[in-house]
């Protein structure tokens, strides 16, 4: 009887130890440290990556005039895609691009490599800017069926630039949900609907959208083609 109390007062001893550690964690919820809010007549964020110094990159699409820390960005047309990178430092945007063209772009995944940044997302415009690049949409529904990119920015510390973009076109409409990059190989995966094609690679939908997974490697100036 003794070794069954001694027992029994063990487990109710772990068993409010426990309940105690749980009410300890309940109770070291985290506080927002601080919140900012930008905008345009219609903008939004999709997608956000952190540098190695702890910089926050953002990306995502905006319509009008979007104003972020004193810089202005003005769309082309309907809606433009942005990349912009923030400062929890000085609590400022430090540089913000954009790409666009006459009808609806978006950036809908990001992520980071040194002072690499590479970029994907959708474009349904004839011609979409890349600053000094282009990309045309070849779709066979181009202006309403929206074609995928991939483009890279060189970080350059209190500004950035567009190096190259690239795009993979189809019979429906194709975008970007994700990206990684692991040295020069850079990941991207999405959907599409009814075929598509990287470059010489061609994919066929087994239904009204299918997922797909792509590589392509940057080369430095430029990146050679998107392999399924």
């Amino acid at each position: 009887m003794r070794c069954l109390s001694c027992l029994l007062i063990r487990q109710l001893t772990i068993l409010g130890a426990l309940l105690l550690t749980g009410f300890a964690v309940k109770a070291q919820a985290p506080v927002w440290d601080n919140a900012l809010a930008f905008g345009s007549s219609n903008s939004g964020v999709w997608a956000s990556a952190v540098t190695s110094n702890g910089d926050v990159l953002l990306a995502g699409s905006y319509r009008g005039t979007l104003i972020l820390s004193g810089m202005v960005l003005t769309s082309s047309g309907a809606d433009d895609g942005f990349v912009a990178k923030w400062s929890p430092s000085s609590r400022r945007f430090v540089w913000a691009v954009s790409l666009g063209g006459p009808l609806t772009e978006g950036v809908t995944a990001v992520t980071v490599s040194g002072t690499h940044v590479y970029v994907a997302g959708h474009f349904n415009s004839a011609n979409v800017n890349f600053g000094a690049a282009s990309l045309a949409n070849t779709s066979t529904s181009a202006g309403i069926g929206f074609d995928l990119f991939v483009a890279k920015i060189t970080d350059l510390g209190t500004n950035a630039a567009f190096v190259w973009a690239k795009s993979a076109s189809g019979s429906g409409s194709e975008s970007t949900t994700s990206m990684a990059v692991n040295g020069a190989s850079v990941y991207v995966a999405g959907y599409f609907e009814g075929a598509v094609s990287f470059d010489s690679n061609t994919l066929t939908s087994s239904g009204l959208r299918d997922g797909f997974v792509a590589k392509l490697t940057d080369v430095g100036s430029s990146a050679s083609g998107l392999t399924t």
